[in-house]
């Protein structure tokens, strides 16, 4: 990660820094590489072009061919080191600062050979074709999406490029001398690539830094969903472009729970406490359906309804429902002994399992919708729940239910009962 000046971020979050940091860290490191690959072509370039270009007057270039062979070598050398650097990690500041270091002495070494030594084609520092990657390397600077990187690069090359004009001007045997426009022109590229090269950054990282904070708003909007409905529902409506009322026929297991005496034990609460006690036992029994993958469709008072299989089937659904019951059994158990220590009564509920097919999708009007399953199989799952106070039964298990599981469970027949509005009676099990 690149420790460099940042602009200050607009949401106090921790989190938002972390990520702002790392995409700009892993774009960085793309930076400094990129930058590493185009020294390592132009150093290799200049090293072998110099003997081809200069070739008949190798030998009274001497000085310039061995400065050329060496400054190649350092920027082949870099870009190695760099290559080897940035294998797993960012670049460090250090680092950073280094290579844009290295890059304006390559750079303004091979402008200042034709400033000592000026050739035919050109009399002034402007006509050195060499003098534009200067302005090349104060925007490059700015690829490492640092403000500070680039200000640094503007300010080397900068005072690099106006000794080397200043030099030039000294040499009035062989270039003419430099007057006011010569020096217009130096300090218009001079500004120009240095506002270029921290606009870059800049605005990089205030880009970053906005997608940062909006994935977060994002993330926390679809946290709250989460509250109100399952992450699996949440998915499924933020997946869908537009809202479309009504559903797919599928097979599902339903499952209802209901405190018993809860109403009456409530009277002698005060509104503040029923609220605590029952978001107790809510927490704990949400736990345990969703660690066996069932959904929360709905709170009803002191009851819950939740659901396996929708808005995703999985082949267990039937098991993952029963064993749910089964494991809410040993949650309130558990939910007890906490009460007791407490000096609270023990709380008890009945727990109603129905496997078959619904219709599960969004219900209700284009302006306010609910995901839900509705069908027979509800209805019955319901019964069923309410049936446990019949049988004397925490836990009460269709036939179908348990027709539908892959895997045995140990529960008992009791009998064929008949259940209001139906006419073929259900074959009940408990636990």
């Amino acid at each position: 990660m690149l420790p460099i000046n940042n602009p200050p971020f607009s949401a106090n979050s921790n989190r938002a820094q972390a990520i702002v940091a790392d995409l700009l860290g892993a774009a960085a490191r793309e930076g400094e590489l990129g930058v590493a690959w185009a020294r390592l072509v132009c150093g290799l370039t200049v090293t072998l072009m110099w003997p081809i270009v200069h070739g008949e007057y190798l030998l009274e270039l001497v000085p310039r061919a061995v400065a050329a062979f060496v400054l190649g070598m350092l920027g082949l050398g870099w870009s190695l080191y760099v290559f080897y650097r940035l294998r797993n990690t960012n670049p460090s500041a250090a680092l950073t600062y280094t290579s844009i270091t290295i890059d304006a002495i390559l750079i303004n070494s091979l402008v200042l050979m034709y400033v000592l030594a000026p050739g035919a084609s050109h009399d002034s520092i402007v006509e050195v074709h060499g003098a534009s990657f200067v302005y090349l390397a104060i925007v490059t600077a700015g690829v490492r999406l640092s403000p500070a990187a680039a200000y640094f690069g503007a300010a080397i090359n900068s005072a690099m490029l106006i000794a080397l004009v200043t030099t030039s001007t000294i040499q009035v045997d062989n270039l003419r001398v430099i007057g006011w426009a010569e020096w217009l022109t130096v300090g218009i590229g001079l500004i120009g690539s240095a506002v270029l090269g921290v606009t870059i950054a800049t605005r990089t990282c205030r880009l970053v830094e906005q997608s940062a904070n909006e994935t977060l708003l994002s993330e926390s909007a679809r946290s709250k969903l989460g509250a109100y409905i399952s992450p699996e529902v949440a998915d499924k409506v933020l997946k869908e472009s537009e809202l479309r009322l009504g559903g797919e026929r599928q097979n599902v297991a339903v499952l209802f729970s209901d405190l018993r005496g809860f109403t009456t034990y409530s009277e002698s609460l005060e509104p503040e406490e029923i609220v605590e006690q029952l978001n107790d036992y809510m927490s704990v029994m949400v736990d345990t359906i969703t660690e066996h993958g069932g959904i929360i469709d709905k709170f009803m008072g002191d009851g819950i309804m939740a659901v396996f299989g929708a808005p995703l089937p999985k082949p267990d659904d039937a098991d993952r429902a029963v064993e749910c019951a089964q494991a809410m059994m040993g949650a309130i158990d558990a939910h007890n002994r906490d009460r007791e220590s407490k000096g609270l009564s023990k709380l008890k509920h009945g727990i109603g399992v129905h496997f078959g097919p619904v219709v599960a999708g969004n219900v209700g009007t284009s302006t306010r919708a609910a995901y839900t399953v509705i069908g027979d199989t509800v209805n019955l799952a319901s019964r069923l729940e309410g049936m446990t106070k019949q049988v004397e039964a925490d836990l009460v298990v269709s036939d179908q239910a348990l027709a539908a599981c892959t895997r045995s469970h140990d529960l008992k027949r009791i009998d064929e009962i008949h259940v209001k509005g139906r006419e073929k009676a259900v074959t009940i099990y408990r636990a």
